[in-house]
């Protein structure tokens, strides 16, 4: 089976941003312990992030360009998990790729 660590450069690191699911990620031992590829997880609500006028500031700015159609970003295209190869070499092409999981 793939997993996600596989697709990374050896000394990469795959940040985990959201667990909706609540079902474990998969990663190969042998990308952890050969290839030093990192898993961390960032979670956008925790009081680190929460009370950063930094991150404050970043989200409003977001909100209003949003709001006034000058950030927009479209999907170039959506690719299965078993297909993450493919939406990585994708993205390094350009253009915006999501993955999903289910």
């Amino acid at each position: 089976m793939l997993s996600l660590s596989s697709c990374l450069s050896p000394g990469g690191t795959l940040v985990v941003y959201s667990a909706v699911s609540r079902k474990p990620s998969l990663a190969s031992a042998v990308d952890l312990v050969f290839r030093i590829v990192t898993i961390r997880g960032f979670w956008l609500y925790s009081p680190e992030f929460r009370a950063s006028p930094k991150v404050v500031e970043a989200i409003k700015t977001g909100v209003r360009l949003i709001a006034e159609g000058k950030l927009y970003m479209p999907v170039a295209a959506t690719y299965p998990l078993v297909a993450a190869k493919e939406a990585i070499a994708h993205a390094q092409r350009g253009g915006k790729v999501l993955v999903k999981l289910s």
